[in-house]
């Protein structure tokens, strides 16, 4: 459970707070080739993260069984999987379809979701940092 939080926690890192950002300091690159790289790597590493969802909650279930996972721990799993969840049905649909519209050389109306998104992002890391400091071997003190 650790290390599957950890490595995700550094890959949120990677991709959403570094690449993304530095790609649009690069003065060569177009606003609208921007976003249709940003648009493909959010849909890649959406599915991705869904992936290390599944396996966080697998290694979660066999902990539960075993008695080895912590309300705590639980929490943080519900936070991220309704992060993961907001994320892909609603914010990436809405944000596509306004990258969509720039593209096309089109205004779209002024919007907090992006803000909003980036939030659920910093919120979705710091719960995985929280869980991949809590996710020790050890049973929960109790």
């Amino acid at each position: 459970m650790r290390f599957i939080a950890w490595v995700w926690f550094g890959m949120i890192l990677g991709v959403s707070f570094l690449a993304t950002p530095a790609k649009f300091q690069a003065e060569t690159l177009t606003l609208p080739v921007a976003l249709e790289v940003g648009r493909v790597t959010f849909s890649y590493f959406d599915r991705l993260e869904w992936l290390f969802l599944i396996a966080l909650i697998v290694v979660a279930w066999r902990r539960s069984r075993a008695g080895r996972l912590d309300a705590t721990s639980r929490v943080l799993l519900g936070v991220i999987v309704a992060l993961v969840a907001a994320h892909t049905f609603y914010f990436l649909p809405i944000l596509d379809t306004r990258a969509s519209m720039i593209m096309a050389g089109e205004t779209p109306p002024p919007s907090h979701l992006h803000l909003i998104s980036g939030i659920g992002e910093v919120l979705q890391a710091i719960a995985l940092a929280w869980l991949g400091f809590r996710a020790g071997d050890h049973p929960p003190a109790g």
